[in-house]
């Protein structure tokens, strides 16, 4: 305070108040020391809490970007993060019939082929005899860590049993090979599966086999089955049961059976198959051959085309149970692929071929009702060859347009499968208990009756014992 300064009434007391510049300086020390230990104590804690956790996250998110694997997406478990989690891929079943060591060698391909386009886990239910099964089985122990998981069921059936199914079916194979027949009971034989894709064993997806999977929205509810068709006028050989998407469960329908059976009561007259068969034989019997130029009698125990005959004339009188499948799922090598090329390297029409210039190109689908003009490859059909194993046929590899693609496919390594983390596996199961519809509801009504039958037998041998009692 300056000399002139007034002076307060409090002037007089404040020394005695006053600290010492020294004790001053040292309280500011102490609160300043103890700030930046709570400081810290407090940052120290948050990190610990939450950097561990949002390094988990990080962690989390990184090795979900590294892995393409599906994840489970459970409604109510996000967190305020906001996680993009995609949700885990719908399994595909898929169906396919091997009678004999070919048809297996020949379906390795398909299967393999199915495999290295999948973005989804499969199901392979494959109906077979007891020798095919080690050489899928050797195929599918090269590899063990699929980026999707695999589950593989052989049902293992002999052909005679086929054989007896046919005859209380009304049906033969005639010309054809019984594994044809065994076609039209496919749903007898998976009673646990509800929908699948068929596939035969001489194609290739070239393709996600889960875009196929997706074309089950074309089936109404009450529709069963949809192939390819070149129209409503198509005679057997103008479909093709070598692809289906099969509605399995409507199939078994017992008040509508898909085949018919003299075991069961009732089935005869209402299956679809006794229907269609007693509709086509009640007229003159004639079907049309498959170069259209005459008619031949039907006959049930040779079908024209073994089983694609079958299919013909359920869907000939029930075609509202039937849906047009796109031909883009069969380009056949039969109808030389509907005009679709890949090529040879310095062939026209490369890469840049606009849609105008494909459908001007494409030829043979006569009147297929398909949603769009333009064919997609999807599955390629390796028919009409008349070999053994359609991939030991040079000319596949040699003349064959889409040659480029058959020696990529079956040259691919089975190991090179082993595209994941390890947490997808493939699993190998065999059926043990293999019948056929007809079998197992004969069986369980024979089960009904003899529960109120042992009923009156115990009755009848309590009463036995309470005379024999009386009697002694």
């Amino acid at each position: 305070m300056s000399p002139g300064s007034p002076r307060s009434s409090y002037d007089p007391k404040r020394h005695e108040h006053r600290r010492s510049p020294f004790a001053y300086r040292w309280s500011r020390t102490l609160v300043f020391i103890s700030f930046l230990i709570l400081n810290n104590l407090a940052w120290t804690y948050l990190y610990t809490r939450g950097g561990s956790e949002s390094l988990a996250r990080f962690q989390a998110s990184k090795t979900h970007d590294d892995v393409a694997s599906p994840v489970d997406l459970i409604p109510g478990t996000l967190g305020t993060e906001h996680q993009a989690i995609a949700p885990r891929s719908e399994t595909i079943q898929l169906v396919m019939v091997m009678l004999g060591t070919d048809s297996a060698t020949e379906g390795a391909m398909t299967i393999k082929s199915a495999l290295m386009h999948s973005s989804s886990p499969l199901t392979f239910h494959i109906i077979c005899d007891t020798g095919a099964i080690p050489i899928i089985e050797n195929k599918l122990q090269l590899f063990k860590r699929p980026a999707y998981s695999l589950d593989v069921t052989f049902y293992p059936i002999t052909v005679d049993a086929i054989e007896a199914r046919s005859a209380r079916a009304g049906i033969g194979a005639g010309r054809a090979h019984w594994g044809t027949i065994a076609k039209v009971f496919m749903h007898e034989l998976l009673p646990a599966v509800d929908k699948a894709i068929f596939v035969d064993t001489d194609m290739l997806f070239v393709v996600d086999p889960v875009l196929l999977w997706n074309s089950f929205s074309i089936l109404k509810p009450d529709q069963i089955i949809a192939f390819p068709t070149l129209g409503s006028n198509s005679d057997a050989s103008r479909i093709c049961t070598c692809v289906m998407l099969l509605n399995l469960a409507g199939m078994r329908n017992v008040r509508q059976p898909f085949m018919s059976s003299t075991m069961i009561p009732g089935w005869p007259e209402n299956s679809l198959s006794s229907k269609a068969i007693k509709l086509t034989l009640a007229g003159d019997g004639m079907v049309p051959d498959g170069d259209r130029s005459k008619r031949v009698k039907f006959d049930p125990f040779d079908p024209l085309f073994g089983d694609q005959g079958l299919y013909h004339v359920i869907w000939t009188h029930f075609p509202e149970l039937f849906a047009h499948l796109s031909l883009r799922w069969d380009i056949t090598h039969c109808r030389r692929g509907y005009g679709l090329q890949l090529g040879h390297r310095h062939d026209p029409g490369g890469e840049d071929m606009s849609e105008t210039d494909q459908v001007k190109a494409q030829f043979w689908m006569e009147e297929a009702p398909e949603k769009f003009e333009q064919l997609i490859p999807g599955i390629l059909h390796f028919n009409c060859q008349n070999r053994p194993v359609v991939w030991d046929f040079e000319e596949n590899y040699e003349e064959n347009t889409w040659s480029s693609m058959i020696t990529m496919i079956t040259r691919y390594k089975w190991i090179w499968l082993n595209r994941g983390d390890g947490s997808a596996t493939v699993k190998i199961h065999v059926e043990k208990d293999v019948r056929f519809e007809d079998e197992r509801v004969a069986d369980e009504e024979h089960k009904s009756r003899m529960v109120p039958e042992e009923g009156i037998d115990i009755k009848a041998r309590r009463k036995r014992t309470r005379l024999g009692d009386l009697s002694a």
